[in-house]
């Protein structure tokens, strides 16, 4: 009995090395390479496919236009500049719009609004569906907001002018932090990201 236990473990080990062997003999008889036609035409075809299936930045189709929806586009609205930062007010990948973390500045003069809290907020709010409009978007394809505050004592007036904007159904995901310093002295900074509804 305990010979035809061993004999089932050992069985299927011998027939793997076996069929092993004969793949093996078969690959080393078979040539390397395969004809291809003499213009290469195959050869760039799977060359392309490779390349757009791995590669973020896809190379141009015949038109001259990439063809992944993974490609990315800056949505810079015309003569909108509300912070001095090195940034790119959103990227459209595909459908998805990543907006840059938004604080009061005027998108004209790059200054932060003056009055404290409310007006920056209603600034950043602007600001956002300016960027948003830029990508033929609007806040109901806000699927998720990041606000940080200054100064958590600021949240319940933060819920109230937020709940003035965001009105549709489902209303976005939201995380909500206190910080201990936003640059310029801001009171509050939002991050946001949009899904364009089909």
């Amino acid at each position: 009995m305990r010979r035809l236990h061993l004999l089932a473990l050992i069985l299927p080990v011998l027939i793997g090395v076996e069929a092993l062997g004969a793949w093996r003999a078969r690959a080393a008889a078979r040539p390397l390479t395969t004809a291809l036609p003499s213009d290469n035409t195959a050869t760039d075809q799977v060359t392309t496919k490779v390349v757009d299936h791995f590669d973020a930045s896809p190379t141009p189709a015949a038109g001259g236009t990439a063809q992944s929806p993974r490609r990315k586009r800056v949505i810079q609205p015309p003569d909108y500049k509300p912070t001095p930062s090195p940034l790119s007010p959103g990227i459209l990948v595909g459908d998805t719009l990543y907006l840059s973390g938004s604080t009061g500045g005027d998108p004209v003069s790059g200054q932060l609004v003056k009055g404290g809290f409310e007006p920056e907020m209603r600034q950043i709010m602007s600001n956002v569906q300016t960027v948003l409009a830029a990508a033929d978007m609007t806040l109901s394809d806000v699927v998720s907001v990041t606000a940080y505050l200054a100064d958590m004592g600021d949240f319940a007036r933060f819920n109230e002018i937020y709940k003035e904007f965001f009105t549709a159904t489902p209303l976005p995901t939201r995380s909500t932090v206190a910080v201990k310093g936003l640059a310029r002295d801001a009171r509050l900074e939002l991050t946001m990201t949009a899904v364009r509804a089909r």
